[in-house]
């Protein structure tokens, strides 16, 4: 009986092993598979759910202590928390009790917010060596991290000169070229539901995501449903863009600078 429960167990085992092993690649990490879907499905729909709740709980009280309609108070928290650069309603705070319990929920929605963003930038993707892949295939440097004999990071004059090559292809290129591609796909899908000219589309996100102060375009959502299709598409724009300045953050890239800076400061206080 025991030599059978022991076959079970370890064939049961072997299961399960070999399930971990589908999801792990060769370097021991999440299968890149994984991590992309997992990636997806956090930005697609967690990040969206997270936003909307975070605006019906906040937005709900502002509405309750204002007087408003339900929906003033959710679309009112909803262009502070994603930072639009339209009005999604009328409604203002009035008195000073509405303005200070006004900036009071605007800040806690932000909180809440920024923690659900921040784990965008724990996702395993940002965890994985492919912006040293990146480094390599794109820019043509090589950044190795090297240690001293007692673990102490060494920063180099060829670390310094690759990070910040990298850093100005990240400000100068990247990120216009990011948020371009985000602004096309999603503005054009935005464009199709709103019935807007694909241009305008585009640059209704770009106003959004960069939170412009002088709008490129006089579009707005004029009905319901168009206003929750701009809501649920500027989350989207804005977890992709997040998530990959934090996979940026993430990749240690500056590292080599900030180490630099951190002991010439030690050494100055120091003297």
């Amino acid at each position: 009986m025991s030599i059978t429960n022991d076959v079970e167990t370890g064939t049961s085992s072997n299961n399960v092993n070999t399930m971990a092993t589908e999801d792990m690649d060769t370097t021991g990490g999440i299968s890149l598979r994984r991590e992309i879907g997992t990636f997806l499905a956090f930005t697609g729909i967690v990040i969206p759910i997270v936003v909307c709740m975070v605006a019906i709980i906040f937005g709900g009280l502002l509405a309750a202590t204002q007087g408003w309609w339900f929906s003033d108070g959710f679309f009112y928290v909803m262009v502070d928390i994603l930072g639009m650069d339209i009005s999604l309603t009328d409604a203002t705070p009035t008195g000073t009790g509405g303005v200070v319990w006004d900036c009071f929920l605007t800040f806690w929605s932000y909180g809440f917010t920024v923690v659900m963003f921040s784990f965008l930038f724990e996702m395993a993707l940002c965890k994985r060596n492919l912006l040293k892949a990146i480094h390599s295939c794109v820019f043509h440097v090589d950044i190795p991290d090297v240690y001293d004999e007692q673990g102490r990071f060494i920063v180099t004059r060829k670390r310094l000169l690759a990070e910040f090559k990298v850093c100005l292809a990240f400000i100068f290129i990247f990120v216009p070229l990011l948020i371009g591609i985000i602004a096309v796909i999603l503005g054009g899908i935005l464009a199709a539901i709103e019935g807007w000219s694909f241009g305008d589309g585009a640059l209704f996100l770009i106003d959004n995501m960069c939170s412009l102060a002088n709008s490129l375009t006089d579009v707005e959502p004029d009905t319901t449903f168009n206003i929750f299709a701009v809501i649920i598409i500027d989350c989207w724009a804005l977890a992709v863009l997040g998530s990959f300045i934090g996979f940026f953050i993430a990749s240690g890239v500056t590292r080599s600078w900030v180490e630099a800076e951190k002991r010439f400061l030690y050494n100055s206080i120091s003297l």
